[in-house]
């Protein structure tokens, strides 16, 4: 396994010496551990398609986290966040944001955590990540 330095305040990640990924991770202020991975194992052979970023948020609370007298609670909490925000409102901002910058969303919720996706391009990832 070849150990990849990071900047101080970061963590390393193993990886395989024929895996040509860069990855990065580290902790938020707030506490938020993120993985970003380069992906470049595998390239498009259509070069004008758009380069595009992949989001996986993985969130410590599942089915098991619900309360006996609202069962179902966090596959309902998973729905709502695609719903709209304070900031951003609109019922479908997401979904018609990321569909127009050529990706997708999904989510599902397991006993012990809920994981939220989306694959968008380039273009569209800030105000993804926004959204």
């Amino acid at each position: 396994m070849v150990e990849k330095t990071l900047p101080s305040g970061s963590y390393s990640v193993d990886k395989s010496e024929g895996d040509a990924n860069v990855y990065d991770r580290f902790i938020l202020e707030n506490g938020l551990e993120v993985l970003l991975i380069q992906d470049n194992n595998l390239k498009s052979k259509d070069k004008s398609a758009p380069q595009m970023a992949y989001v996986s948020i993985a969130v410590n609370a599942g089915s098991f986290n619900d309360p006996p007298q609202r069962q179902g609670l966090a596959h309902f909490l998973e729905h709502m966040i695609f719903m709209g925000s304070q900031k951003y409102p609109g019922e479908n901002d997401f979904n018609d944001h990321i569909a127009a910058h050529g990706g997708y969303c999904n989510a599902y919720t397991e006993f012990e955590y809920t994981n939220y996706q989306f694959k968008v391009s380039y273009e569209g990832l800030q105000k993804g990540l926004e959204l």
